[in-house]
């Protein structure tokens, strides 16, 4: 009801705190829920104690649409006449001036320790709540409740100038007439928002005071009692101090209508107002630590700022078009209108008054890799929740571990990586990418060649499928290793040099063990050639070998079918290079006397081999036969011996050993 209905309807109208006794409103529809009306937290300080978070052309556009049209003239009709004419008849004929379309010209006024001063001014009344709410720190939102829910101005069309003299109730107490000295709209205003400011700084100066009991009453009517309120905030103690009632349970189910004799209805109605009109008295919460608390969130279409339940539509902010895909930091939330809108970082830290609907914004999902793959972290690393980018856990892993990684989010510039672990088990458990490099192999102290055994897998240790299989026993040169899940892997020079992240594992892999020659003996090249690499199979241009050059060799190793002779200096540094036993001949060989000089077996057809070259000669001797030796030697690798006519005449040829016998 507005100011004239209260009257028509014999309700009494109490200006100031008194006016809780009254039903100042509109009805309407779809009026906040009031079943969960907590009379120890009506309005938390935070949203009382805010000046920020609205303009003046905002609060006029409000005003203006719950005012589309001003019955300036009182020609609507009313109480069986006219508007003009019952206004008339109760000494306020028309015109009737709307709140839309007010303007009062002030005085200065000094300022004080609740409030700053004020210059000389004529104002609209929109600009008049903009500046009293800045310069008490009161938010304007509150100022305009206060003035519906005492005067009904803020949807009353033909406001009578009696409304305006006490707009806020302010100095007009329960058992007397209002205060001349605090007549005036402007006057009404700051007056109230200083005493907001006062009640908050002299808490324990007021009958109703913040973090303890206070014995409230229902009513002014003693009889109907009261109830003991632990009143939580300084924002509730002043509405209490302001308005001195708490509204009974029959208030509260009534909503915007009438309860019973005992119901006060001013802090309901402050409640069901600011609810209705401007979202949640609580103001905004903190993001649930539950779900992660402040964090990151993206744009899910394109978007902007609003005020948060400003009026009966949504009011956009001056803000700019905030674009699909915009990612932003939100840190509390607010509940206005039926909907929930998230503030930023920016904007909370700024104690403005804005939020983007939550309808509008969704989570930053993760980005699946296109192949999940291990990688390595390059110094010790906490896992973050990369929405957040809080560490999720207090556990440190070591630099150095092989992690499988199979999803990436990218948050504010700053790229995440998520586990196999975490993606798997729904956890938001990711390491910064500045953290993370691909696999990093250490490289042997001396690249080498060795076995691998048959069955063995060449393993992809980024993604950590097989590549492919050894179907039989082969050698390669290997440089280099990793640790990935506690087991060594060795990698290929070959790999290395295409970069290919792909190894043996060690287990699989054993050392090629070089064959000593037992008495080491000269070799001459047979043409210009190279020393060849044990790890590459590859010619080493930076070691050139001439046609006819003499070389010493004390060991023979073969890889993959080709034999290699390894010099004496080679052998004795570990040299990882030989020469190939094809482009030699044997220069000088060192035959031994057999301790005991005896006749020895032929097992197969055989020819005796020139041991200087390797061919074969002379004619083919039978099986079964038996000859004399005298000597023996080593050549390449192998033994031989030699006959007693041959050394006689030291002729360098031999029969291989192993195709001899005793006879025994």
């Amino acid at each position: 009801m507005t100011f004239r209905q209260s009257i028509v309807t014999g309700l009494v109208l109490w200006l100031g705190c008194v006016a809780s006794m009254t039903l100042i409103l509109v009805p309407k529809s779809g009026a906040a829920d009031l079943s969960n009306f907590k009379a120890g937290r009506i309005i938390d300080d935070q949203v009382l104690y805010s000046s920020g978070g609205i303009s003046t052309g905002e609060i006029q556009a409000f005003l203006n649409a719950k005012v589309p049209t001003c019955d300036t003239n009182g020609t609507q009709p009313y109480g069986g006449t006219t508007r003009a004419a019952y206004g008339s008849s109760r000494g306020y004929p028309p015109p009737y001036t709307c709140l839309k379309d007010f303007v009062q010209s002030v005085p200065s006024r000094n300022g004080d320790s609740y409030c700053s001063s004020f210059p000389a001014m004529t104002k609209t009344a929109a600009e008049l709540i903009y500046i009293v709410g800045q310069n008490c720190g009161v938010n304007p939102r509150a100022l305009i409740v206060l003035l519906q829910k005492e005067q009904g101005l803020i949807t009353d069309d033909w406001p009578w100038s009696v409304q305006y003299r006490s707009a806020t109730g302010y100095g007009c107490p329960d058992t007397a007439p209002c205060d001349a000295e605090y007549y005036g709209f402007f006057n009404q205003l700051y007056n109230a928002a200083r005493q907001f400011k006062r009640y908050a700084a002299l808490n324990d100066e007021y009958n109703y005071q913040a973090y303890r009991n206070n014995f409230i009453q229902w009513s002014p009517n003693s009889s109907c009692g009261g109830s003991t309120v632990y009143i939580e905030n300084l924002a509730t103690s002043a509405l209490y101090n302001y308005t001195p009632y708490r509204p009974n349970q029959a208030a509260l189910n009534a909503g915007y209508g009438t309860g019973d004799g005992c119901s006060a209805y001013g802090n309901r109605n402050f409640c069901l107002y600011f609810n209705d009109w401007f979202g949640s008295t609580y103001g905004y919460t903190a993001l649930d630590p539950a779900y992660g608390g402040a964090r990151w969130m993206v744009a899910d279409e394109d978007t902007q700022k609003f005020i948060p339940g400003l009026g009966d539509t949504t009011v956009p902010t001056s803000d700019p078009p905030i674009e699909q895909g915009t990612q932003l930091k939100f840190v509390d939330k607010i509940f206005a209108k039926g909907k929930w809108y998230l503030r930023t970082e920016h904007d909370a830290a700024n104690n403005l008054y804005k939020g983007i609907p939550q309808d509008a914004i969704a989570d930053i999902e993760s980005i699946p890799f296109d192949e999940p793959r291990y990688m390595m972290l390059k110094n010790d690393a906490h896992k973050f929740n990369p929405r957040t980018m809080l560490a999720s856990s207090s556990h440190v892993f070591s630099k150095g571990a092989v992690i499988k990684f199979t999803s990436k989010f990218h948050i504010n510039g700053n790229w995440f990586y998520q586990t196999e672990f975490d993606d798997i088990n729904g956890i938001l458990g990711a390491f910064w990418a500045t953290s993370v490099s691909e696999l990093a192999f250490n490289p042997f102290d001396q690249p080498r060649p060795l076995k691998i055994k048959s069955g063995s897998q060449l393993t992809n240790l980024r993604t950590g499928a097989a590549v492919s299989t050894f179907n039989s026993d082969t050698h390669a040169g290997f440089t280099d290793k990793i640790n990935v899940n506690g087991n060594w892997y060795y990698r290929r020079e070959s790999d290395k040099s295409a970069n290919n992240p792909y190894a043996v594992m060690a287990s699989n892999l054993s050392e090629v063990t070089p064959h000593k020659i037992a008495t080491p003996y000269t070799v001459v090249l047979k043409h210009a050639s190279y020393k060849y690499s044990f790890v590459t199979g590859s010619a080493m241009d930076d070691q050139p070998l001439s046609n006819g050059q003499v070389i010493r060799v004390t060991q023979i190793i073969t890889i993959n079918g080709t034999s290699y002779y390894r010099t004496e200096v080679d052998s004795t540094s570990g040299a990882q290079r030989g020469i190939l036993l094809s482009d030699t001949n044997i220069a000088e060989l060192n035959f031994i006397t057999l301790d005991n000089p005896r006749s020895w077996r032929t097992k197969v057809n055989l020819q005796k081999v020139n041991l200087l070259t390797g061919d074969t000669v002379g004619d083919t001797i039978a099986s079964d036969r038996w000859i004399q030796f005298a000597t023996k030697t080593e050549a390449r690798g192998q033994w031989y011996l030699r006959t007693q006519y041959d050394t006689d005449r030291n002729i360098p040829y031999g029969i291989l050993l192993s195709n001899l016998d005793t006879g025994n």
